[in-house]
């Protein structure tokens, strides 16, 4: 009898383990489809904001799609809040360590934004003939790049970079949110929503903070203010990451009710025509806090449609890597080079070709990464690389001078033996350890 009961527990615990295996499976695949619209968006509006033939011959509602199209970003930190958590949740989190869990995304972030940087740089000597600092190279190498410090050294090589440097002091301060959800998630969502509330419908009352820290810091008020922001939707993605995860994914189970799907759909409906009646401003915050959701529950509902989208899923982070130089450059050929006239159809044929070779290039940007990443045997110097990056970018943060080529590179050289001398010093330590336990 014993024996029965016994061989009837582990069934049900295979049972179980198999619905949360196929509810994540299903749920990582929507997932990428998500990431997919988000990049997707993210052309869009860069496609309006380059392409301005295509803009000024587009009716108004292309033009609303557009101005739409800017909330791609920010469903990115909100997914990545997301997913951060969620993932959390459903892989023991208990026994998590948090340095292994920075190497992640260290190993995730840099190959790929390494590879695409380098190009970058080497291309725009080559067709444009600008000849960076090495202070500047260094600091754009560790993706602090975007800090806007008022500092001579804090030069950005390439503009849309400064998503790298958000979501990196995003995934500095994750632990502190993550530890403050477990603590007491209603708690933390209030203080969060009552930040918030400060931060966007009484800017004024938040500039007294936004002041003081640009006093204490060399960051300009307006980045610090721009960075804000894009925490707060950070932190909320963080919110429904928990609440989706927690409890085995019951709660992403209500996600796909029909119920919910309604409910979302006239909420985004509601938003859209407060965005055609000129009220942006006070709803676009929330469109990225409904249109996740909604996306989870849509394509869950045709799910078929994930197959196509998957694919650009995959490769979004790398899309956004390489498709802004790859615009430049076609630009200076037809342009400036060839001297093509500035009107509709050329544009279109540009537009055919760019998006054509961003799709091929980001393929093998995300390759070249892959091949990285799976060389495990390479990856301490991948983390010794951007750790002494990062305490260079600190570093440079105090210094108000421009840093020649010789005092900068003696500044990263010291740093690396540093580096060097302690990891062999924690070895000599740990192994001596060892050998006392042994005994």
């Amino acid at each position: 009898m014993r024996s029965e009961r016994n061989f009837f527990n582990k069934n049900q615990t295979d049972i179980n383990s198999s619905v949360e295996n196929d509810r994540f499976s299903r749920f990582s695949t929507i997932i990428y489809s998500i990431r997919a619209i988000c990049i997707l968006l993210i052309i869009i509006f860069h496609i309006g904001y380059w392409f301005l033939t295509i803009r000024l011959y587009s009716n108004i509602y292309l033009l609303m799609i557009y101005d739409f199209a800017l909330i791609g970003l920010d469903l990115f930190f909100f997914l990545s809040g997301m997913l951060l958590v969620f993932n959390l949740l459903n892989f023991n989190y208990e026994n998590l360590s948090w340095v292994n869990w920075y190497k992640k995304r260290v190993i995730r972030i840099f190959p790929a934004y390494w590879l695409m940087l380098s190009l970058i740089i080497f291309l725009q000597f080559i067709i444009f003939g600008n000849i960076y600092e090495l202070c500047a190279i260094l600091i754009n190498f560790s993706g602090f790049q975007a800090l806007y410090i008022d500092n001579p050294n804090f030069i950005i090589i390439h503009f849309i970079y400064w998503y790298i440097t958000i979501i990196l002091s995003c995934y500095i301060i994750f632990p502190l949110l993550f530890i403050a959800l477990r603590k007491n998630f209603k708690g933390s969502i209030l203080i969060g929503v009552i930040l918030f509330a400060l931060f966007f419908y009484f800017n004024d009352n938040f500039a007294i903070i936004i002041k003081i820290l640009s006093k204490i810091t060399t960051i300009q008020s307006g980045t610090i203010e721009f960075f804000f922001y894009k925490y707060f939707v950070f932190f909320f993605g963080m919110v429904f990451g928990y609440w989706i995860g927690e409890n085995n994914m019951e709660n992403l189970e209500k996600m796909y009710e029909l119920k919910i799907g309604i409910t979302l759909s006239i909420l985004l409906t509601i938003t859209f025509l407060m965005i055609i009646i000129g009220y942006l401003r006070w709803v676009f915050p929330f469109i990225t806090f409904i249109f996740i959701p909604f996306l989870l529950f849509l394509f869950n509902k045709f799910f078929k449609a994930n197959k196509f989208l998957t694919f650009f899923g995959k490769k979004s982070y790398e899309i956004y890597l390489v498709h802004s130089f790859i615009h430049i450059i076609l630009f200076h050929v037809f342009f400036d080079l060839i001297s093509l006239p500035v009107d509709l159809v050329f544009e279109l044929l540009i537009l055919s070709i760019w998006l054509i070779i961003v799709f091929l290039f980001a393929y093998l940007i995300q390759n070249l990464g892959d091949q990285i990443i799976r060389k495990e045997e390479i990856h301490k110097y991948i983390y010794v690389f951007a750790l002494s990056l990062f305490i260079f970018t600190s570093i440079c943060i105090f210094l108000v001078f421009i840093l020649s080529f010789i005092f900068a590179l003696c500044i990263y050289v010291s740093i690396i033996l540093i580096l060097i001398l302690f990891n062999i010093f924690y070895k000599k330590r740990l192994k001596r350890f060892e050998n006392l336990n042994q005994n």
